[in-house]
């Protein structure tokens, strides 16, 4: 009897002694990754939606740091669910509405409010007295279909007499039902100890990202090698079609005539985030009426911006240079509409 409990001690000890080892090479990794590899902050910004898949928080606020940059972004979002001021539209209201519609750049990732095209239009708007009322309800990760529904379920609502319709190249990604932007469902198993491993650990967050990369790049290889008229958006990194982009233009001719038909007057602007890709000139170009939908094209506007200081250093998006140019362009096609007084 007494062999046993010993032969069980020594097998216990030698567990333990695994475990301490395996704890140690763990905390040895971590502090190896957050020394050489330190990892972004979580954006903790988004939840779960029915339709959409994901939006945004209420009412939350989050200062997000740049890892090796002396930057910070502040994420404040309002009562709907927008970074955007509180909006009331109960109250009747004699100017027109501007409703912003698109993803990251439309919600103005890497940069704060002040330097969002929107806060400028509206400082351009007032400058010279023309009041008009924005709304931007730009929220990462969404794409044509998502931007163009809530858009629809909101027309009453928000009552808009010009939406602004940024085009990023991943759109067509999500408008063919390649992907739907998701969360883990909070009632999977794993749902806790991966939110732990993602808050607290640089290691979990670092191979995470590198397997996402991974996954994405062999997604667009796959899309190239099975069509070869498809074109790369350097952009976003996605592979486009021409199928894809007969998708895109799909949704927003429907979404144009939905709009119409809610308001006779109301005009379509669609814009692009990457204005000087000639692809996406090309096919966006094509929606244009030469009336009120309208493809508002920033490649001459950008040109004297060099290429590096049309992107932050730390996340790739447009610099506030990029959104002061697209503010000024969209300024100028509403004084062209006539819309301004």
């Amino acid at each position: 009897m007494s062999d046993e409990v010993g032969v069980l001690k020594r097998l216990l000890q030698n567990l333990a002694l695994l475990a301490a080892g395996c704890l140690v090479a763990v905390l040895l990794v971590e502090t190896v990754v957050r020394i050489c590899l330190p990892q972004e902050d979580i954006a903790e910004w988004f939840v779960a939606h029915d339709l959409y898949g994901v939006t945004l928080k209420r009412n939350f606020h989050q200062r997000y740091d740049y890892v090796g940059h002396d930057f910070t972004m502040h994420v404040q979002t309002n009562s709907l669910g927008f970074r955007d001021k509180e909006q009331d539209f109960s109250r009747e209201r004699e100017e027109k509405t501007i409703l912003l519609l698109g993803n990251s750049f439309v919600f103005g990732y890497g940069i704060n409010i002040p330097d969002r095209f929107d806060t400028r239009l509206e400082s351009l708007l007032r400058e010279h007295g023309q009041p008009m009322h924005i709304v931007n309800a730009g929220v990462p990760s969404w794409g044509t279909r998502n931007e163009t529904d809530y858009a629809r379920r909101h027309f009453s609502v928000i009552k808009p007499d010009v939406i602004v319709l940024l085009f990023c190249g991943n759109d067509p990604g999500d408008d063919r039902g390649l992907r739907r932007p998701a969360l883990s469902g909070k009632n999977s198993i794993l749902y806790l100890p991966k939110r732990f491993l993602r808050m607290h650990t640089h290691t979990y967050r670092f191979l995470l990202k590198q397997m996402t990369i991974a996954r994405h790049r062999q997604r667009v290889s796959k899309s190239l090698s099975r069509n070869a008229q498809a074109q790369l958006d350097v952009q976003s990194g996605s592979a486009i079609s021409a199928s894809d982009w007969e998708t895109t233009r799909t949704l927003i001719r429907g979404f144009y005539s939905d709009f119409k038909h809610f308001n006779k007057s109301g005009r379509l602007i669609v814009m692009a985030a990457a204005p000087d890709n000639e692809d996406v000139q090309k096919n966006l170009a094509m929606l244009a009426n030469g009336k009120d939908l309208v493809y508002l094209d920033l490649s001459e506007a950008i040109a004297d911006i060099p290429d590096e200081d049309r992107r932050t250093p730390w996340d790739g998006h447009w610099s506030p240079a990029m959104h002061a140019v697209a503010a000024k362009e969209i300024h100028s096609l509403l004084m062209k509409m006539d819309l301004l007084e």
